[in-house]
């Protein structure tokens, strides 16, 4: 499922919506032969970037599963993928609108939580960065991509993927 998400960013666009469909296919059996949290995670994430492929009217029908999804991984294991399932968590209460269930301040305490637990992985910094610029300013945004830049260089096979 990770691995066909990836795949997806790499290939044009038709390409990048049938592994998308796959990733979500495999994360859905995945979750029925082993339902943990990082089961959930992959689906939250495939499927949140499948929605993004298919417009508006689908992610209003479809977000309600995938923050499902992320609240249920972090609920079993916050810490997989470095703290993926707050990452989804997170960045879902960021992007959506209050209506489908955006909440900004959720989403700075999902960030500054998985960025707790994992201050030295990339992603996490990125995302709070993100988050931070809209609700506390560009200093505090750019002082964690600061932090970022000064990770040393990456050779971890997780953080490679």
């Amino acid at each position: 499922s990770m691995a066909v998400a990836a795949s997806g960013y790499k290939d044009p666009e038709e390409d990048k919506i049938r592994f998308l469909k796959i990733a979500v296919e495999a994360a859905e059996r995945a979750i029925q032969q082993k339902p943990d949290a990082t089961s959930y995670y992959w689906f939250a994430v495939n499927r949140a970037l499948q929605l993004n492929t298919q417009g508006l009217f689908a992610t209003i029908f479809g977000i309600g599963k995938v923050r499902q999804a992320a609240e249920k991984g972090v609920e079993l294991d916050e810490k997989v993928n470095s703290g993926g399932p707050l990452r989804i968590q997170g960045m879902l209460a960021f992007r959506a609108p209050w209506f489908l269930g955006g909440n900004k301040q959720k989403a700075l305490a999902c960030l500054e939580r998985a960025t707790s637990l994992f201050p030295n992985f990339p992603e996490n910094l990125l995302f709070l960065s993100q988050i931070q610029e809209k609700l506390q300013g560009s200093q505090a945004a750019l002082a964690t991509l600061q932090k970022g830049l000064q990770l040393p260089h990456c050779t971890d096979p997780e953080l490679e993927s």
